[in-house]
């Protein structure tokens, strides 16, 4: 792999399929290094994507967690990559994210978040275990932007028709329902 990267670097975009690497157990290594990189050179990145096809992500959560915290991010997508609880908290403060895909921990839980969560995003996509869990559907319903046009959801387990069609109502209630 052969990458180049500049002190006025704003966006990153990585994608990696299984394919990618001869050595399939390094790659997640070698994509955390890749984000230490970054940081350690003192590049503030605006956008973050991180389109990794693979089952071994715990590193890159945890190198994708700092990067995250140390930013300013606009966008950041990361649908494959689950995040800890306390950067995903981070994110939903951020008066300068736009737009952003996340992927939740299994068992996550938000019961402390304090102010307005998702401040200024337009467009809001959350993978999680289940619609059960109402901290989880919380990071959706609270969202204080008054600009959200677009919500999606990924559910890794079915979820009960009943929980799908409050979700659905609360949804509606939102001021920016016309706008979805």
């Amino acid at each position: 792999m052969h990458l180049f990267l500049g002190s006025k670097l704003k966006s990153l975009s990585v994608t990696v399929k299984h394919a990618a690497f001869r050595d399939i157990n390094r790659h997640p290594e070698v994509l955390a290094a890749l984000l230490h990189t970054v940081l350690r050179m003192g590049i503030r990145l605006t956008t973050l994507e991180l389109c990794i096809a693979t089952p071994h992500t715990e590193g890159i959560s945890r190198a994708a967690a700092t990067i995250i915290r140390q930013m300013e991010l606009e966008i950041y997508s990361g649908r494959e990559v689950p995040l800890p609880n306390g950067t995903v908290a981070h994110l939903a403060k951020l008066h300068s994210l736009q737009g952003a895909c996340i992927s939740l921990e299994a068992d996550a839980s938000f019961e402390v978040l304090e102010g307005p969560v998702f401040p200024s995003v337009q467009f809001l996509h959350i993978a999680m275990d289940s619609l059960e869990e109402f901290s989880c559907r919380r990071l959706i319903l609270d969202s204080a932007s008054e600009r959200l046009v677009q919500v999606g959801l990924t559910l890794r387990t079915e979820p009960r028709r009943e929980t799908v069609r409050l979700f659905l109502e609360d949804l509606a209630k939102k001021p920016t329902a016309p706008q979805m």
